[in-house]
């Protein structure tokens, strides 16, 4: 499988290590070369129990200063149903629908030529998560919480199969 990946300009992450560094520059050399990324910017996903986009990582946002790159948001929801998280087989029976929306280019004109702080890093990745929460809440046709799910707040990993929360310390 690992050609296969490789053969088709797959971008290798490490979420967790020095590797990831790696993995950014394997993406600007992508996008230099002409090419296109799909980043999830929550760099897994959702620990959401609603499924609702939580809490981002900033490597989008830091390629998309690094390069001048464009970053489209495109939200998808009905997957989860074929393929719930971190199952172990799809679930074809009955049929299901998964519908995809593309919304506009999210706008950085402000933070381009800006040093990239880690202000900058959230502001621009707080934006990417925004527009992507407004497309799944069009694909969902409900109100999206008011606040955005972070794992840490709530005493889960970030990364890994064991999402649960874990109870709170003396409570």
């Amino acid at each position: 499988m690992g050609w296969i990946l490789r053969a088709t300009g797959q971008v290798p992450v490490d979420r967790t290590t020095a590797g990831a560094n790696r993995s950014l520059e394997a993406a600007r050399e992508a996008i230099s070369s002409g090419g296109g990324i799909v980043v999830y910017p929550e760099g897994t996903l959702t620990r959401d129990p609603d499924m609702w986009p939580m809490k981002g990582r900033t490597g989008a946002a830091r390629l998309a200063l690094q390069t001048g790159a464009p970053i489209v948001p495109l939200a998808h929801w009905g997957a989860h149903e074929v393929f719930p998280r971190y199952a172990k087989r799809f679930y074809l029976f009955p049929r299901k629908t998964s519908r995809v929306v593309v919304g506009d280019p999210v706008d950085f004109s402000d933070l381009m030529g800006k040093p990239i702080t880690k202000t900058v890093l959230d502001t621009g990745t707080e934006r990417i998560l925004d527009a992507l929460t407004a497309l799944v809440a069009e694909l969902r046709q409900e109100a999206p919480p008011t606040e955005r799910w972070n794992p840490a707040d709530k005493h889960q990993k970030s990364t890994g199969r064991n999402f649960e929360t874990k109870p709170e310390e003396n409570s």
